[in-house]
């Protein structure tokens, strides 16, 4: 029988290792989880769940731990965590700041992607290193390597770094794309990505006004937080303050409404008064007026008033698209529930104004086009149209031919005048009030004493419509095209009128002006759409419209001729009076990234139709250039870009046949090479030898220079003396006795026989 200790069971733990760790005076104790297992493998043990362990139990393990950040101050930290794993990620200590953002320059300005910048500041003490930080939303750029920004100093990052690069400033080029022109998250991170700045931008209340108004959003302040848009301001100076201080307010003058509308004061920082006619939230801008008449209104962009708010103004007065408004900087809200100026009672074509810009108006009038598209609708009274607009009230589709009284201030919006409803109560529509006629209106607010039993034809497209008539009585009379099988069938038609057509007219879009050049001038006022009729007749334009791009029903009685070119244009002022026939679009232009244009007849046929671009196979100079986009030939296929051209002369050929590349000689070995001609007109010249029989005889010489050479004799004394003779090739002959001393006998004494003689001397004569 072996003798000693006899070892019953041993445990070596640790602290470390597969031991599970227990924390230090947390009362908990080892546990072993299965009594089964070998206890002297740590990672068989557990710390127990309970306080000072189980004794006398059976164990319990604690559950196991959560591992993350548990540091709150931290960016990543986890609220789940129950242990640090070491990974927490602090705030960059650097203060560098979001300081200005110019996202939406004016057409005064140019083009977004030339103008759009981003400003950073460093509000530190001490300079910091850029290199490897980046954006993380809102655009793609990353510094490279290398790049620091001292202390206070401003630095861009520029959509187009051309455009701002030697102003003595730090510019740098966005990697793609631009700012968004309505909002957008900017963030700027920094080498190990963790989030630096970042702002929230938006073009609406309470953001400050910069949205294509020609100012920037500048930082009031940069020490302040500048995701509040309360800490933002409308930059003071137009297109903003890259690269430097920010722009503080100007002393202000004051002006009263009617100066500031009546007299140019653009860029001027000024302070009016008046008494708050209409306000748009959504769109951050209300209408003050003082007083009533002409000049008396204005927009400004700004929030916190309302309706009858007497309110002093401070800002800055830009041209909004051409419509006048105040950029604000300060509101002050004298006196409140004031009354509101009685709205000036106009015509639907009088209305259409600068003097009634800012004013607030009523029209009455019937609807004659319920939907022109955006949510607009128009009222004619007979006068012209008055085109309603959905900034504060949506009300198309309008019901057409229903008479409408509609109030609101004027505003001057894409080419057009415009009324904007502040909200329902602005729209009141007119009819017959009484439920016992049989053109009551349920809909009409005021009756406009039309309630009447009258018999006749109610159909306002028959030739013997009745106004005044209330019920019809099937007497209308409807004339037409009454052939089922013609493109222009009439299903409405009682009367046949021989305007029936089976085959298309031969209109083709000819020429898009869609993108004008800024040494033309704006878009607007130049954008046009050449059709050409290619037809053997003249072509009934009545009723003919434009359903694709920008909007236009030709008027009934136009017509275009055999060979004619005709133009309908953005703006029609621009290009009439030069001889041909010009018309103006309702609504909308072309957009400078490429659209579609159609062109339906009154049937809804499809006349033509076309897709243009701004990228190859079609002409890319056309797209700011200055040059129109012109179809080579209206015989080919105008749907394919490769059959278009940009125009051999600025903007254009509206109204006239397109222009031809200019033709001249191409060869730059002529003498009348032209350098500016495109095509070869074979009027080369080429100067030479033109005479086969000389001896430099040039084949490809069109004109003789006088140049030719040719051997012979050239010695006039001698027998076989050539005249037209160039180079002598000694075949002079001599009959006539030579003067005493010619030893050569070439008919002239000189160096020949000197060495002649020279030769001969001190020979003996033979007889």
């Amino acid at each position: 029988e072996p003798t000693g200790d006899i070892v019953v069971d041993e445990v070596s733990y640790d602290d470390g290792g597969s031991w599970p760790t227990v924390p230090d005076g947390s009362g908990s104790s080892l546990s072993l989880t299965d009594p089964a297992l070998d206890n002297n493998d740590g990672a068989n043990w557990c710390a127990s769940d309970a306080q000072d362990g189980t004794p006398g139990a059976a164990n319990v393990c604690a559950a196991a731990p959560i591992l993350g950040c548990t540091d709150m101050a931290a960016t990543n930290f986890d609220p789940a965590a129950t242990e640090d794993d070491g990974s927490c990620v602090f705030p960059a200590t650097a203060d560098i700041v979001i300081n200005e953002i110019h996202y939406n320059p004016c057409t005064a300005q140019g083009d977004d992607f030339l103008f759009e910048f981003i400003e950073l500041y460093n509000n530190d003490v001490a300079a910091v290193d850029l290199s490897g930080w980046s954006f993380a939303d809102g655009i793609t750029f990353t510094f490279p390597a290398m790049t620091s920004i001292a202390a206070g100093e401003y630095i861009v990052i520029a959509a187009d770094a051309a455009t701002y690069s030697g102003n003595g400033y730090q510019v740098f080029q966005m990697d793609g794309g631009g700012l968004s022109n309505t909002a957008d998250n900017l963030i700027l991170v920094d080498v190990s990505l963790t989030p630096v700045d970042q702002v929230a931008y938006d073009d609406g209340a309470p953001w400050p006004a910069a949205d294509g108004n020609c100012n920037s959003l500048e930082l009031a302040d940069s020490a302040t937080d500048n995701t509040d848009p309360a800490n933002w301001q409308s930059s003071f100076v137009a297109n903003g303050t890259p690269g430097a201080v920010n722009s503080t307010m100007p002393p202000a003058t004051s002006y009263t409404i009617v100066e500031l509308q009546s007299e140019d004061h653009t860029g001027e920082t000024i302070s009016t008064n008046g008494v708050v006619t209409a306000v748009y939230g959504a769109s951050n801008l209300f209408t003050i007026q003082d007083g009533t008449g002409a000049y008396s209104g204005i927009w400004v962009a700004g929030a916190g008033v309302a309706l009858g708010d007497e309110v002093d103004v401070v800002g800055q007065v830009v041209e909004n698209f051409d419509n006048t408004q105040i950029n604000s900087t300060m509101i002050t809200v004298l006196t409140s529930a004031n009354p509101l100026p009685a709205a000036e009672l106009l015509t639907t074509a009088g209305m259409n104004d600068e003097q009634w810009e800012g004013v607030l108006l009523s029209v009455l009038g019937d609807v004659d086009n319920g939907d022109v598209g955006f949510g607009e609708w128009s009222v004619n009274d007979g006068s012209g149209s008055a085109r309603v607009d959905d900034l504060g009230y949506l009300f198309a589709p309008a019901p057409d031919g229903i008479t409408f009284n509609v109030v609101g201030p004027s505003i001057f919006s894409f080419g057009a005048w415009k009324l904007e409803p502040r909200d329902a109560n602005d729209v009141v529509r007119y009819g017959c009030t009484d439920s016992n006629f049989p053109n009551y209106d349920a809909l009409a607010l005021i009756d406009d004493g039309s309630c009447a039993n009258i018999d006749g034809c109610t159909n306002p497209a028959a030739t013997n419509y009745d106004p005044a008539a209330t019920a019809d009585d099937g007497s209308c009379i409807i004339e037409g095209c009454t052939n089922d099988t013609a493109l222009n069938y009439d299903p409405t038609a009682t009367v046949d009128d021989s305007s029936c057509y089976f085959t298309e007219p031969n209109l083709v879009i000819n020429e898009i002006h869609y993108n004008a050049c800024t040494a033309q001038g704006d878009d607007l006022l130049y954008e046009f759409v050449e059709i050409y009729n290619a037809d053997v007749a003249a072509v009934d334009l009545s009723g003919f419209t434009f359903s694709s791009g920008p909007q236009f029903t030709f008027p009934e009685g136009a017509s275009i001729a055999a060979d004619e070119y005709i133009i309908v244009a953005v703006t029609a002022a621009t290009y009439t009076g030069n001889g041909y026939q010009v018309f103006e679009f309702e609504f909308g232009n072309l957009g400078n990234g490429g659209g579609t244009i159609q062109l339906d007849d009154a049937f809804t046929n499809i006349i033509d139709v076309v897709t243009y671009d701004d990228v190859s196979p079609w002409p890319t100079a056309a797209d700011g250039g200055c040059p129109s986009a012109e179809l080579i030939d209206p015989a080919t296929d105008n749907n394919d870009g490769a059959n278009w051209q940009a125009s051999y002369v600025d903007n254009g050929t509206p109204g006239a046949v397109n222009s031809t590349p200019p033709t001249g000689c191409t060869d730059d070995t002529a003498s009348n090479y032209d350098p500016l001609a495109i095509v070869d007109d074979g009027s080369c010249v080429f100067e030479g030898c033109t005479d086969v029989n000389a001896l430099n005889f040039d084949p490809t010489a069109t004109t003789d220079d006088g140049s030719c050479e040719y051997e012979g004799c050239t010695y006039e004394e001698a027998d076989n003396y050539d005249a037209i003779a160039t180079n002598d090739d000694g075949t002079c002959t001599f009959t006539t006795p030579g003067c005493v001393g010619d030893f050569n006998d070439d008919g002239i004494i000189n160096a020949g026989d000197l060495l002649a003689f020279l030769g001969i001397f001190g020979t003996e004569c033979q007889n």
